[in-house]
């Protein structure tokens, strides 16, 4: 049986060390908006929160822009 994924899951699989030619890498999260002027960076500013809230913050590069 497959094990159902939840966010909390989905962000934690996520976070899992990422190998590249031997360095850890981050994951890179960019939310973009035609005027980022409110959408993306709400969307930037709920991700940051969920993924301080999993204690993975550390793993994440995020950002928005327009």
């Amino acid at each position: 049986h497959k094990e159902k994924l939840t966010p909390r899951k989905t962000l934690q699989m996520a976070a899992g060390k990422r190998l590249l030619k031997g360095e850890i890498m981050s994951i890179r999260v960019l939310f973009v908006c035609h005027g980022n002027i409110c959408r993306s960076p709400m969307a930037e500013f709920i991700f940051k929160d969920m993924v301080e809230k999993q204690n993975v913050s550390q793993q994440f590069y995020i950002a928005s822009a327009a």
